[in-house]
């Protein structure tokens, strides 16, 4: 039982468009793995805003932690590394199927191009037969000449769609790649930004021998109260003693009312980031 050529063609190209939709559909999902990830690490970085976390007990003088806003932040925190983690999973999935897919596609369209170059050889072969053995029937030479011809524009319709997925596919794995990349450069950046600061042994030495021209320096120090921001004090208070300055109490001296004194030595602030702040007793007159 033979099948129609046009039957093969309709079923050729329902073939075709289905595999294209298939990967289609896995590159989306690549996309959505992608915009997954960059949204894990933005909720990632909620730890490190500036949040105020704690506030100060009108009745008691102490700085209390907002619980609520804590307990928040972590859970966004949490919920980014998840993100992170499926999205990168995901990107790892879809890309590979994606890949398939793409191979599969050129796989079919390769098929029907080695179909239709056999199909002109046939065609060719029978133009040539009928020619030796019966140069009378002009019909059918004439028919295996039109056969020629459709197989060629076939073929021809084939390399020109070919090409134009192979295009499409260089464009989608570009894409993947720059969408991976920027994800690979947002996660440098979270690791950055979460290293603690501190001061190198060489940053340290090369302070100390600077400050040591001011000696008996009185100095006092406020920071806020996260673990981060608390050893970063410790490395900078360290740093000035050695340089022989004196170390003195926030407020007035003595750690009195209207400074709240942190580990016995630090006044409370709610600030973020590092400043220095000089007596107006020490500004040398112009």
């Amino acid at each position: 039982m033979s099948v129609p050529a046009d039957t093969l063609r309709l079923l050729d190209d329902l073939i075709k468009s289905d595999l294209q939709r298939l990967r289609d559909s896995y590159f989306w999902w690549l996309l959505f793995s992608t915009a997954i990830v960059v949204i894990g690490v933005v909720l990632e970085e909620t730890e490190s805003l500036p949040l105020a976390t704690h506030r100060l007990n009108p009745r008691t003088g102490l700085m209390e932690p907002k619980r609520r806003t804590i307990f928040w932040v972590r859970r966004l925190t949490k919920l980014g590394w998840i993100l992170v983690v499926a999205g990168v999973v995901g990107e790892g999935v879809f890309e590979a199927v994606v890949s398939k897919a793409d191979g599969e596609l050129q796989t079919f369209n390769d098929t029907l191009l080695k179909a239709a170059e056999k199909e002109i050889a046939l065609a060719r072969v029978d133009a040539e037969s009928s020619k030796a053995t019966a140069k009378g029937f002009e019909s059918r030479i004439a028919e295996s000449n039109a056969r020629v011809a459709t197989a060629e524009a076939r073929t021809a319709e084939a390399s020109a769609k070919a090409e134009g997925f192979r295009a499409d596919i260089a464009k989608a794995n570009k894409s993947a790649a720059s969408a991976i990349a920027e994800a690979a450069k947002a996660n440098l950046e979270l690791v950055r930004l979460r290293t603690p600061r501190t001061l190198s042994k060489e940053q340290r030495d090369r302070i100390i021998t600077k400050l040591k021209a001011f000696p008996d320096t009185p100095f006092d120090l406020y920071v806020n109260t996260d673990p981060e921001s608390a050893q970063l004090m410790e490395t900078l208070e360290a740093v000035l003693r050695s340089a022989g300055w004196k170390f003195t109490i926030p407020g007035d001296g003595k750690g009195g009312f209207g400074t709240i004194v942190f580990s016995g030595k630090a006044g409370v602030i709610s600030a973020s980031g590092l400043s220095i702040e000089i007596s107006r007793d020490h500004n040398l007159p112009i």
